[in-house]
């Protein structure tokens, strides 16, 4: 699924335009609410099973896709406009993060961003189990590796040759960056060497399990979805 998700992110990077947006968008902490407090829910069984419906909602909070935002739709209830705006936020943050730090342009940040997560995907091992199977309240337990972003840290440092040749830039020096971004052979050197030195094999901490209670909700085409109880519980694994 995670080499599907990464072709689907390399293909994005030419289609989107990104807008400004906070790290910690709205749209990437919370799960779907129902369309009106006073609507009244069907007592209609959802028809995704709580397990799969919780690993896509997952998959959205941690990495903004399941790589098929039209499934992914059809499984947790969330617009596809709405999962479309989570991904695009999540890529924007990071390569804003790796614009500013590797004096990459925006094309090879954002190239480098989506590469990035969809490793951490592939790393993280996020799966979803039923735990009580239940017509109104299941349990499923989530389990997940972390990103050990100190091991990262480590990673590069360990790399002298990168680390000298980071060296050299003066991140104060504004017109030599203007020149860095525009240099062809400095932006494939320095992308290219991230994927392949760095990002390509994502250390993770031990995993992590929790438990999350469902429950029933109705989603943004009117049916009913299973939904977390308690989203904010998902980054007590996932930190």
């Amino acid at each position: 699924m995670f080499k599907k998700i990464l072709v689907v992110m390399m293909l994005a990077v030419t289609t989107f335009t990104f807008t400004a947006c906070d790290d910690d968008s709205e749209s990437t902490k919370s799960a779907p609410t129902e369309k009106s407090a006073g609507s009244k829910l069907s007592t209609n069984k959802p028809n995704v099973a709580p397990d799969k419906a919780i690993e896509d909602w997952a998959m959205i909070q941690v990495y903004g896709t399941t790589g098929d935002d039209n499934e992914a739709a059809a499984s947790t209830g969330m617009a596809p406009a709405d999962i479309d705006k989570t991904f695009k936020d999540r890529v924007m943050s990071i390569a804003k993060d790796f614009q500013e730090e590797y004096v990459l342009n925006e094309e090879k940040a954002t190239e480098l961003a989506i590469h990035y997560l969809a490793k951490c995907a592939d790393s993280s091992n996020l799966t979803v189990k039923i735990k009580k199977d239940d017509d109104i309240n299941p349990v499923v337990t989530v389990t997940f590796s972390p990103v050990d972003d100190d091991a990262i840290v480590k990673k590069m440092r360990g790399n002298k040759e990168f680390v000298d040749f980071m060296r050299t830039i003066d991140p104060s020096d504004q017109k030599a960056r203007k020149e860095l971004e525009k240099n062809e052979e400095y932006q494939s050197l320095i992308s290219q060497g991230l994927q392949e030195e760095i990002f390509d094999e994502i250390p993770v901490k031990a995993a992590k399990s929790i438990d999350m209670e469902c429950k029933i909700f109705k989603g943004y085409d009117g049916k009913n979805y299973w939904t977390p109880e308690d989203p904010e519980s998902l980054y007590d694994v996932i930190k």
